[in-house]
């Protein structure tokens, strides 16, 4: 979904929002603002975060409370570690599951564009093999070229 960078957290709210209704459980990526930020936020807004798993690539452990719904990454360039943490807790959920990415350009600040179109391309394909949900949140990147490169990826891109 592309956004507007100031409708990132309300979008990724109503999406979480529908998935609760449902029961499904997800995995948040959070690039720009730790959990505990978004988890206060969502509970203001009366949106439950029992069912959410959440891979911090903001906060470092050491700077946040242990958590077993919570991986922390040291920051967005470590791409492996964080597929390594999207699979654990994949393997935790049963059922019906869902994985919200919160900003694909927050990627392009610590990686090179290739390497986030290989990264994504690879946890799409992984989602799409275990019938998990996927959506990623981006604000319009710079020359649009990004979304020309991984748009073949997804079943749908929308423009809000």
């Amino acid at each position: 979904m592309i956004t507007p960078v100031e409708k990132i957290q309300d979008t990724a709210n109503k999406i979480i929002k529908t998935y609760n209704k449902k029961s499904i459980s997800g995995i948040y990526i959070a690039l720009n603002k730790p959990h505990e930020t978004l988890e206060k936020v969502m509970q203001s807004e009366k949106i439950k975060t029992d069912k959410l798993y959440f891979i911090d690539c903001v906060k470092t452990a050491e700077e946040s409370k242990e958590r077993e719904m919570v991986a922390h990454i040291q920051n967005p360039s470590d791409l492996t570690s964080m597929n390594i943490a999207l699979n654990q807790f994949l393997d935790k959920i049963e059922g019906n599951k869902f994985v919200l990415l919160d900003s694909l350009t927050t990627l392009l600040i610590y990686n090179k564009e290739n390497l986030v179109v290989m990264f994504v391309k690879s946890i799409i394909d992984e989602m799409r093999k275990q019938g998990v949900r996927m959506v990623i949140l981006t604000p319009e990147p710079r020359g649009g070229e990004l979304i020309n490169k991984i748009a073949l990826f997804f079943d749908k891109v929308l423009r809000l």
